[in-house]
Formats: structure tokens, sequence, C-alpha cells
């Protein structure tokens, strides 16, 4: 008996330890402690069960161990099948693992048990956001801000589907509230400089890549973002920094490096064009329009040939291309290959809707 107390005791200390790390962040240390009392027998007389099993699935969730998770949250729904929690955070686990589908049945569960909750409205938002189900996403989106209209990450994420459908005015409506709710969004000052990108606000757009990358200075993404719209002001020099900057942070970065190369094309460099094509189409060989601006700096170099191949690639990887089409025949014609280079001009005309002279 007292051998099987002092079991118990230990037992319990271990939990108790374990309820300690997952309540501090300490994920590592709760999985430690709480993982070896499933093994043991009979543990509901002197453990809850239920605060074991979601313990150990949240702390594996934030470790992003999300099967475990899972796994763990399902033993508790079987004890506890009205746990709204555990359905939204195995619906998040779902979602992490990018089974929208099977995280919309929880997001579900969770709000049939609970209609006010805002969270699980977002969560779902977001699963039918990646199930392309635009209409439902913004739906569910609308109702989790209408529970809790100070909910930040849900006028972020209505923002993403409004930009995703080419609303960029109301992305950007919606990324100035994320904002004003919270001012250290990094991600929502990058979209909305996206936004005002796509709307050719380009300096505008600065503004607000220069907010996120002094909340964030290591992102290359944002540095990249920046550079493109340096590029659309026609400030190359400033864009290739913008782009050096990205490379420096992440040198397997391959649109940084297509990027940089068009800048570079554009100061009429074509030699360093085409290195920085060389490294965009090593790290990203399907990119159809590296191969067609690579080829576009060779034939700025006289270098039709070698031009040429770029365009058959870029051709072959898009055959939508008309601009390749293009290309390819003024290097044909070039070269006086008159023939070639009708066909294409002719293959041009009609991909952009214009019937051939």
């Amino acid at each position: 008996m007292q051998q099987r107390l002092g079991a118990e005791t230990k037992t319990l200390i271990s939990f108790i330890a374990g309820v300690i790390g997952y309540q501090s962040d300490d994920y590592q240390g709760a999985l430690a402690h709480l993982e070896p009392i499933l093994l043991e027998k009979n543990i509901s007389t002197y453990v809850d069960p239920i605060t074991l099993y979601f313990d150990i699935g949240y702390s594996s969730g934030k470790l992003g161990l999300w099967e475990k998770a899972i796994e763990n949250y399902d033993h508790l729904l079987e004890l506890a099948p009205n746990e709204v929690a555990a359905y939204n955070n195995r619906g998040i686990a779902y979602y992490s693992l990018k089974d929208y589908n099977h995280a919309v049945q929880d997001f579900d569960q969770a709000i049939q048990l609970d209609p006010s909750f805002a969270v699980a409205y977002n969560n779902r938002g977001n699963a039918y956001y990646y199930l392309k189900d635009y209409d439902s996403a913004t739906s569910d989106l609308d109702h989790s801000i209408q529970l809790d209209p100070n909910y930040a990450t849900a006028y972020y994420n209505r923002g993403l589907i409004y930009y995703s459908k080419e609303d960029y005015a109301h992305a950007i409506r919606d990324y100035d509230q994320a904002i004003q709710l919270n001012p250290n969004e990094v991600a929502a000052y990058n979209n909305r400089g996206n936004g005002y990108v796509d709307l050719q606000n380009y300096s505008r757009a600065i503004q607000d890549f220069d907010q996120a990358i002094q909340i964030d200075p290591n992102s290359a993404l944002i540095y990249n973002n920046r550079g493109r719209a340096y590029s659309y002001l026609n400030d190359s020099i400033s864009a290739i920094q913008d782009f050096d900057q990205a490379i420096q942070i992440d040198p397997n970065y391959a649109l940084a490096y297509y990027n940089r190369g068009l800048a570079y094309g554009h100061l009429q460099d074509y030699s360093r064009a085409i290195q920085d094509f060389d490294q965009a189409i090593q790290l990203d060989p399907n990119n159809a329009f590296a191969y067609n601006n690579r080829g576009f700096a060779y034939a700025h170099l006289k270098n039709y040939v070698r031009a040429i191949q770029d365009y058959n690639q870029s051709i072959q990887l898009d055959p939508s291309n008309a601009v390749a089409y293009n290309n390819r025949g003024n290097a044909y014609e070039a070269l006086g290959r008159n023939a070639e280079a009708e066909a294409d001009f002719a293959k041009y005309k009609e991909l952009m809707g214009q019937a051939a002279p």
C-alpha cells in the first residue's frame, strides 16, 4: 500500500509540474513531465485525464507536433465530447497540416457548442479561405468581428480574403483596422503595402514597408516587396539595395534574384541581369518569366541564339506567354529567319486577341 501511495504521489507531483510547465509556456518541460503519465494504469483515480490530454495536446501543438496534438485531443473528446476548446484546437492542428476539410468540421462543432466563440469563426474562416470558398470565409470573419469588434486578427484575415478577390480598397480598410487595434502587426503593414502597390500608389506602399521593416528588420520578404515598389517608381538603385538586403537575409530567395535581375536590366546592365536570372532559375527552374527575361537580356547583348534557347524554355513552361513569342520573333528576325519570326508574331497576336495581318 505504502509503495502504491508513493508511486501515486510521484505521478501527482509530475502531473503538477507538467501543468505548471504548460501554464508558463515551457512546452518541452510540460511534455517531459506529462507524457510518461500516459503509460501508467488507473491514472484517473489521482490525475484528471481531461486536463492531462488537453495540456499534452496544447503543448504538442505549440511545438508543431500536430499529429500528437490530434491524437491527444481525440482521447480527450472521447471522455468529454462537449469540450469546446478541444474541438477548436484540434481544428487548428488539422489546419496546420493543411487538412482544411477536417479543420472545418472541428470548427463547426466548436461553434455549435458555443455560438459566441469568435475565435472559432475566425479559424473556420481561415480554413474556408484555403479551400477557396471566399464567400463562406468572408461570412465567418464578418461574424467573428460582429462578436468581437476589437479582434485584430479577424480584420487582418478578412483583408487577406478581399485581397485575394482583388478588392484592394476593402482589403486596405481591414488592414487599417487591424493596425489600429495592433500597431505592431508587421504582416498587416506588409500586406497593406502590397494593396497599395496593386492600386499603383507606390509611395504609400513604401511607407508601409518602411514601418514593417522597422518592426521586423530581418524579413527578406518585406525588403523584396519594398524593392518592387521602388522598381515601379523607376528607382532601380534603391530597388537593388533592397533586393541585396533580401538576398543577404535569405540567399535562396529566388524571387529576389529575379527582381534584382529586372532592376539591372532596367539599368541596361544586362550581364549582371543575366547572372541574377541564372541564380533565380537555378533556385526555381519552373519560372517561365525568368527564362524570358534572361533571353531578353541576351538579345540586348546580341546573343540571339542564346536568347532563342531561353525563349523556347519559357514557352515550353508557359505556352500562353505571348511576350515570349514576340521576343523570340524579334530574335529570329535579327538572325534573318523571317518565316519563323512571322509565325511567332502571328502567335503573339493570337494570344493577345489580335488578328494576324
